[in-house]
C-alpha cells in the first residue's frame, strides 16, 4: 500500500487553514498572504520553522521575491543559515513596515537581527543596531504592549552586555534578563542570558562558571528540540571558553563534538575551524595552523564579512609570529595600524589588542606595544576585564623591562600580582610559550608559575596518534600521566594533582623519584627501608611503608593500581601510568630511525612533539639527590643533541626560520656550546636577521669568558667575518659541524 506524501496543511492543525488552501488553490495569493500571517505568527512563536517553510513554497517564486511579508518571514526563518542575505533583506524592509505603522513587526526585525550579530560576533553591527534601536524605542516604544516591550527591551540589553556598553551592570542586567526570561517562559531569551553571563564570567576569568551557565544552555537546547540551530553557538562558546583557560584536552573534545554535531553547510564549521587554528597555534603545529586558515580564508561563503578578514589578517600574523618570521610579523602590523583596517580589532575584543601587541614586542616595535597595551587599559577596568587586565599588566610590564626601565616594570608585575592575589584566575592570556616562560623569570611572581604549569600541565602529547608513528605503544584511557620535565606532577584525566596535596606526601613523593630514575621502575623495599627509615627495625620501617603507600594511594582514586606494592618491590605498573620521560625517549629513538632512512618531513613534526614534551629540567627543583642529577644530566644531553640535529636538518632543508629557533633554543639550553652559537649566526643571516650576528657572538664572548675563562675559537671568528661580508651561504658551511656538550 502507498503511503501518502503529507500536505503541508497536515503540518499545522488546529490553525484556520481552510481560507489559506482555498485562496492558494484559486491562485488567489493577496489573500492567502492575509490568511498566511495569522496562521505563521503563531507558528513562529512556537519556533515551528519547517511548517512555515512549507506554506511559503506554496506561492510562486516571483510573488515571494515581491511581498514584503513573505520575504520577513523568508529572512526571519534563515537568519542563522544565509546571515548576509537576511540581514540585507530585513534591513530593506525596516522603511516598509514603518511607513505601515506596523511597529511589532520592526521589533521582530531588530531582534532577529541582534540575534543573528551576537550570533557570529558581529560586534560592530550590534552597535550600530542599538543606537537604532534606542532611537527607535523612544519614538515608537510606547505604542507597544507591555510584555512585547518587556521582551524587546530585554533582548536590546542583551546585546548591550554582549558588547560591554553598559559595563558597571553588565552582569547585573544579565541576571535581571534572566528573570524576565523566566517570567514571559521565553527560553531562547533565557538561553542567550546564560551564554552572555558566561561571555562575561570569561572576561573575569571565573572560567568554571562560566562552563556551568554554558552547559546549562546546552541542556536547555538539547532538550527542546526546536532551539537546535542555536545549538553551535553555544557548543563553540564553551569551547573558546576552554580554549581561554589553555584547557587543550577538552577544547580539541569541543570541537570535535560541534563539527561532528553541524548541519551541512552551516557557518558555524568556520567558527569551529577557527578554534581548531588556536589550538594547533598553541601547540606550535604551524603546518596544521596554514591548512585550517587556508579553510576559512578560501572557502568562506560571504567575502565581505569582518570574520573572514579579520581573522585573515590575525592568523598571518600570529602564524608568522610563532613561526619567528619578523619579516611578516612586521608586514602584518603595518597592514593593521592603517585606519581602515581598525575595525578589524573589534572581533574578538579585547585578545586582538594583546595579540597585535604580543606581535608588536616581538619585532622589538616597542612604541606600538606600548601604546596598544596603555589605549587596552584604559578600555578595560580590571573588575570586568580580569582575565585580560593580567595580561595586558604583563606584558606592560615587559616592553619597560626590554627598555631596561626597572621601576616601571617592577610596578606593572606588582599590579598584575595585586590582580592574580585577588582573583582565582585559570589561565593568562600570552600566546607564546617562550614569551610566558621569560615572563614568569622577570617577574619571579609564584601564582604566574602557578599558571605556567597549568599550562604546561594542558599541553598532550599525541603525536602518536599521527601517521607514521604507529611504532609508539598505545595507553589505555584509564592511566595516571607523569610528568618529570620540570616540577613533578600526576595528572588525572586532564588535571593535575594539586601541589597542596603534594606537598602533604613528601616522602612518597621523593619514592615516586626514585623509581622513576630507574630503568626498569621496580625498586626493593630493603632499599627504600635504609633510605627513609636506616635506624628503624624491619617490622617498623614496614608500617611506616604501608601507611605511607595508603594516604598516598587514596590521592589517586579509581587510579591507585598504577602503584603495585606486591612482594619485596614497589613498581610502577604497566599500562596504568604513562611517564613523559619514555615518551620522550621513545620519541628520541624513532627520530634517528626517520633520520636514517631520510623521512625529513615525519621527523621535523616528531622533533616538535620532543620539544613539547622537553619544557624544562628533569625535577628540576631537586638539586640534592645523585641519582636526580645524574638523570637529569642524561637527559639534557640527549634533548641538546636532539635540538642540535633537528637544527643541521631544518638547514640542510631549507627551513631556516625553525632551524633559527631550535638553534636559539640550544645556545639558551646550553649557554657554551659554542657549534650551536655557529649554526645560529647562520640561521640568522638566512632568515634576513644579519645584523643579530655581532650580537650573538658578543654573547658568546661573555659567556665563555665568564665560564671557562677562554675565547671563542678561531673557527666561529672566521665564520662571523664571511656573514658579515655577505658571503653566499652553502652547506659546507655547517657540514662539518658536531655537537659537544658543556655542563
Amino acid at each position: 500500500m502507498l503511503k501518502m506524501r503529507r500536505s503541508p496543511f497536515d503540518e499545522i492543525k488546529g490553525h484556520n487553514t481552510m481560507t489559506f488552501e482555498i485562496a492558494i488553490k484559486n491562485q488567489n495569493y493577496k489573500e492567502a498572504e492575509k490568511s498566511l500571517m495569522k496562521i505563521a505568527d503563531s507558528l513562529l512563536k512556537k519556533n515551528a520553522h519547517d511548517e512555515i517553510r512549507s506554506l511559503i513554497a506554496l506561492f510562486p517564486e516571483n510573488y515571494s521575491k515581491n511581498s514584503a511579508l513573505l520575504s520577513f518571514y523568508h529572512h526571519t526563518l534563515n537568519h542563522l543559515i544565509s546571515p548576509s542575505a537576511a540581514q540585507e533583506g530585513l534591513v530593506r524592509l525596516i522603511p516598509y513596515f514603518l511607513k505601515k505603522q506596523d511597529f511589532c513587526r520592526v521589533v521582530d526585525i531588530y531582534t532577529t537581527l541582534l540575534k543573528t550579530y551576537m550570533v557570529y560576533e558581529n560586534i560592530e553591527n550590534i552597535i550600530n543596531l542599538i543606537e537604532e534601536v534606542d532611537k527607535f524605542d523612544a519614538d515608537f516604544g510606547s505604542s507597544l504592549n507591555l510584555n512585547y516591550c518587556k521582551q524587546f527591551r530585554a533582548w536590546i540589553n542583551l546585546g548591550k552586555c554582549w558588547v560591554y556598553k553598559d559595563r558597571d551592570r553588565a552582569i547585573e542586567t544579565s541576571i535581571q534578563i534572566e528573570e524576565t526570561a523566566l517570567k514571559l517562559q521565553d527560553e531562547l531569551m533565557l538561553i542567550f542570558s546564560l551564554i552572555i553571563m558566561a561571555h562575561l564570567f570569561n572576561g573575569r576569568g571565573k572560567f568554571k562558571m562560566a562552563i556551568e551557565h554554558l552547559d546549562k544552555s546546552l541542556r536547555i537546547i538539547r532538550t527542546n528540540k526546536k532551539h537546535k540551530d542555536y545549538e553551535a553557538f553555544a557548543q563553540c562558546n564553551k569551547a573558546n571558553t576552554y580554549l581561554l583557560m589553555r584547557d587543550f584536552q577538552n577544547l580539541k573534545i569541543e570541537i570535535d563534538r560541534g563539527l561532528q554535531n553541524l548541519q551541512e553547510g552551516s557557518l558555524y564549521t568556520f567558527h569551529f575551524y577557527e578554534l581548531l587554528f588556536y589550538y594547533d597555534l598553541y601547540k606550535e603545529d604551524i603546518k596544521a595552523c596554514e591548512q585550517t586558515a587556508e579553510k576559512i580564508i578560501y572557502n568562506y561563503p560571504e567575502h565581505n564579512s569582518n570574520f573572514r578578514l579579520n581573522f585573515m589578517y590575525f592568523s598571518q600574523l600570529l602564524i608568522s609570529y610563532i613561526s619567528g618570521n619578523k619579516d611578516k610579523v612586521e608586514y602584518y602590523c603595518k597592514k593593521l595600524s592603517l585606519i581602515e583596517n581598525r575595525n578589524y580589532f573589534l572581533y574578538d575584543y579585547p585578545l586582538t589588542y594583546l595579540r597585535f601587541a604580543e606581535a608588536s614586542l616581538f619585532i622589538g616595535n616597542y612604541d606600538a606595544a606600548l601604546n596598544t597595551l596603555m589605549a587596552l587599559l584604559k578600555e578595560i577596568p580590571e573588575n570586568k576585564f580580569t582575565y585580560h587586565a593580567v595580561a595586558t599588566y604583563a606584558l606592560t610590564g615587559l616592553v619597560h623591562g626590554r627598555r631596561k626601565e626597572k621601576k616601571q616594570e617592577q610596578a606593572y608585575y606588582e599590579k598584575m600580582g595585586k590582580v592574580l592575589t585577588a582573583h582565582d584566575i585559570g589561565a593568562i592570556n600570552i600566546t607564546s610559550l617562550e614569551l610566558l616562560k621569560e615572563l614568569t623569570d622577570r617577574s619571579n611572581n609564584k601564582q604566574l608559575q602557578n599558571l605556567l604549569q597549568r599550562r604546561l600541565d594542558h599541553i598532550i602529547f599525541d603525536a602518536d596518534k599521527q601517521p607514521g608513528f604507529s611504532e609508539l605503544k598505545k595507553i589505555p584511557d584509564n592511566y595516571v600521566e607523569i610528568r618529570a620535565f620540570g616540577q613533578l606532577r600526576f595528572i588525572l584525566n586532564g588535571h593535575a594533582i594539586p601541589d597542596s596535596e603534594m606537598e602533604r606526601h613528601k616522602k612518597a613523593m621523593m619514592l615516586i623519584k626514585l623509581i622513576i630514575v630507574r630503568p626498569d621502575k621496580c625498586i626493593a623495599k630493603e632499599v627504600i627501608y635504609d633510605y627513609f627509615w636506616r635506624n628503624y627495625n624491619t617490622k617498623d620501617a614496614r608500617n611506616n611503608l604501608n601507611n605511607m603507600l595508603f594516604r598516598f594511594r587514596k590521592l589517586f582514586g579509581e587510579y591507585k593500581d598504577f602503584i603495585s606494592s606486591e612482594s619485596e618491590f614497589i613498581r610502577l605498573v604497566k599500562g596504568k601510568y604513562r611517564l613523559d620521560v619514555d615518551v620522550f625517549e621513545n620519541y628520541a629513538d624513532l627520530s634517528k630511525e626517520l633520520l636514517k632512512n631520510c623521512e625529513y618531513e615525519k621527523a621535523i613534526s616528531l622533533f616538535d612533539n620532543i620539544d613539547n614534551i622537553y619544557k624544562s629540567d628533569f625535577i628540576e627543583n631537586d638539586l640534592y639527590n645523585d641519582l636526580i642529577n645524574e638523570e637529569r644530566y642524561r637527559l639534557k644531553y640527549k634533548y641538546n643533541q636532539i635540538l642540535f640535529n633537528y637544527t643541521l636538518t631544518c638547514l640542510n632543508q631549507g627551513d631556516c626560520h625553525r632551524a633559527y629557533r631550535y638553534a636559539g633554543k640550544l645556545v639558551k639550553s646550553d649557554p657554551l656550546c659554542e657549534p650551536g652559537y655557529r649554526l645560529l649566526m647562520i640561521a640568522s643571516v638566512l632568515t634576513g636577521k644579519r645584523q643579530d650576528v655581532s650580537m650573538i657572538m658578543k654573547n658568546l664572548k661573555s659567556r665563555l669568558n665568564k665560564e671557562l675563562d677562554v675565547t671563542p675559537e678561531d673557527k666561529t671568528i672566521k665564520l662571523m667575518k664571511k656573514l658579515l661580508g655577505n658571503v653566499n651561504l652553502e652547506n659546507s658551511l655547517w657540514d662539518d659541524e658536531q655537537f659537544v656538550l658543556f655542563d
